[in-house]
């Protein structure tokens, strides 16, 4: 082709307010987010395909972001402690719902506008071997239903004491699927990971506020 002219795609500059549902108090500069896309996330594969953009927040809940390379984005919570209870409810641009589509940006400003519930469920109970004792240092997990696992702030891990206890909080209400792993270095938010293990996750339901109590045979990764 003759004369053919290409323009790269500019930066964008994004701006946003993070608020509770019902006007609970939080530390706001103690919180970060992601802005990620792609099909890895950094902590698993440095070579993941698609641009992320951490940001921090001010004390207003309020945040700034200069440089955002174009892509499609969906927001995840870097949550201190203090807000562990809490899940993204929804996340709107300019008015429109983006919670789970996630967004596009290729130059010019952007505003989001980031709600934050209190009223998350918990999972917790106990992880037992094949001779039901408990197992310490097992890794359980949370994967959302199908419709949602697009959104990878829903997935959810933790690690068993010492008792085989596990604690799973700041669950958005839904149906999840639980598992519990001897071990597991890959990204359990990859359907391929999980799929061999799909006879063996024990599929749970809980509403908002929820505490839910279950028992989770260990399954060998090796």
């Amino acid at each position: 082709m003759d004369n053919l002219r290409l323009s790269p795609e500019s930066d964008a500059e994004g701006r946003g307010q993070f608020r509770t549902e019902h006007a609970e108090k939080l530390k706001w500069s103690l919180l970060s987010f992601t802005l990620g896309s792609g099909e890895k996330e950094p902590e698993y594969d440095m070579n993941w395909p698609g641009p992320s953009t951490r940001g921090q927040l001010k004390a207003d809940g309020s945040f700034d972001l200069r440089k955002v390379p174009p892509g499609k984005f969906r927001m995840t919570l870097n949550s201190d402690p203090s807000a562990q209870t809490f899940y993204i409810k929804s996340v709107s641009l300019a008015g429109r719902d983006v919670t789970d589509s996630g967004f596009s940006v290729s130059g010019g400003s952007w505003s989001l506008e980031v709600v934050l519930s209190s009223e998350s469920a918990t999972l917790e109970g106990a992880v037992l071997d094949s001779k039901d004792q408990p197992v310490a240092d097992a890794v359980v997990v949370a994967v959302p239903d199908a419709e949602h696992r697009n959104r990878r702030d829903l997935f959810k891990k933790a690690s068993t004491d010492q008792h085989g206890r596990f604690v799973l909080q700041g669950l958005r209400p839904g149906e999840y699927s639980a598992l519990a792993f001897d071990e597991m270095d890959d990204d359990y938010r990859d359907p391929e990971v999980l799929k061999p293990y799909q006879d063996q996750q024990v599929t749970v339901r809980v509403d908002k506020g929820e505490r839910k109590a279950l028992a989770l045979k260990l399954i060998a990764t090796q």
